[in-house]
């Protein structure tokens, strides 16, 4: 049996207690995180007035009535069980809130001092996560790589099971790329790749894309095509038709980087006659009627004005609209020059490019 503390020892027990719980009083390691009102949205319902615990990728914790009651009735939602989770307004956090006004207005240099300071006090998990990775992203706009690539370390570190894996895997994966590290940014984006069930169906896709960006990096576009086909051929275009289209529009690019018309032009073919966005449709076709434009003679002309008429009034995207309606009207020119047209089929021509 250990001897029992004599009355001088007993005196410097509590000397030491009563020095450390003073101490801690004074400086806390952390804030207090208290449960955050939110709005849970599931498939049959809406629960608003929740306290958000916890969200993870393993689900949700929250409460319903008052969080700080003996009589609150806790709830766990595991993932798939809801579709979504809305945080409503704010903490109060001034370091918080001064940090959000600067990443809003783009004043990315000074956002990071304030994102820093609200990790520590904050008291809601989504403003300190959030603190995190905008935090992050401030840094690497602004070329601080390392400090980007720190933070995201001490906010994975802290949060292991975030949901938010994705996005800041993604970012990991560019502030690599960027400093030139192949290898770890393509670790990042096969991990990504492979991580879908639990990151979302979006970290596959960038993935995929991720790596593309990897091998282009390294003028590898043989490698991308290869990558990228097989996972072209998995995508369900009536599960995914924007994935499909973005997919196939990256292959048609890397084997035109390679100079494989005939492979791109059988690619594009499938993205636009696929159920895939306008924007996508467009796009292709404004690929395929370029590449017919370069042949520059009389029948690649007219299959190169039908394709970029085509794209021009699919409703797309200004920007792609008008390259192809400019396309179209060069293309014109030529026709117009053609001493092979009739003078009818120019007036045809003529008439059709007015109405673009």
């Amino acid at each position: 049996m250990s001897p029992l503390p004599t009355t001088n020892r007993l005196l410097q027990i509590s000397a030491a207690l009563a020095f450390i719980v003073a101490g801690s009083l004074a400086a806390p390691l952390f804030a207090a995180i208290e449960p955050a009102p939110g709005t849970v949205i599931t498939e049959e319902k809406i629960i608003s007035d929740a306290w958000i615990e916890s969200e993870t990728t393993d689900g949700v914790l929250f409460y319903l009535g008052d969080w700080k009651s003996p009589a609150k009735i806790a709830v766990n939602r595991k993932r798939g069980q809801y579709k979504s989770i809305v945080y409503n307004g704010n903490g109060e956090d001034p370091n918080f809130m001064r940090a959000e006004v600067l990443f809003a207005n783009n004043e990315f240099e000074k956002a990071p001092e304030f994102y820093k300071k609200a990790t520590a006090s904050a008291k809601w998990n989504w403003e300190i996560e959030q603190a995190y990775r905008r935090g992050a992203a401030s840094l690497a706009r602004t070329g601080k790589g390392a400090d980007a690539l720190a933070a995201l370390k001490e906010y994975i570190t802290k949060y292991p099971k975030n949901v938010h894996m994705a996005e800041v895997v993604s970012l990991r994966a560019q502030l690599g790329l960027a400093a030139g590290d192949h290898a770890a940014a393509m670790n990042d984006y096969k991990e990504m790749a492979k991580q879908a069930a639990n990151w979302g169906p979006n970290a596959e896709l960038e993935g995929h894309l991720g790596q593309r960006s990897v091998f282009n990096s390294q003028k590898k576009q043989a490698d991308s095509v290869a990558l990228l086909s097989g996972y072209w051929a998995k995508i369900k275009i009536a599960e995914d038709p924007e994935a499909f289209g973005q997919v196939g529009l990256a292959i048609a690019e890397d084997l035109l980087a390679q100079e494989k018309q005939p492979d791109a032009v059988g690619v594009l073919i499938k993205v636009y006659l696929a159920a895939v966005s306008s924007e996508q449709q467009c796009r292709a076709r404004l690929q395929h009627a370029q590449i017919l434009a370069k042949v520059n003679d009389t029948e690649n002309n007219f299959a190169a004005f039908d394709q970029a008429a085509m794209a021009s009034i699919l409703g797309a995207e200004e920007q792609t609209q008008n390259a192809a309606i400019k396309l179209a009207r060069e293309i014109l020119s030529r026709i117009d020059k053609d001493k092979k047209v009739s003078d009818e089929m120019r007036k045809d021509y003529r008439s059709y490019a007015g109405s673009l």
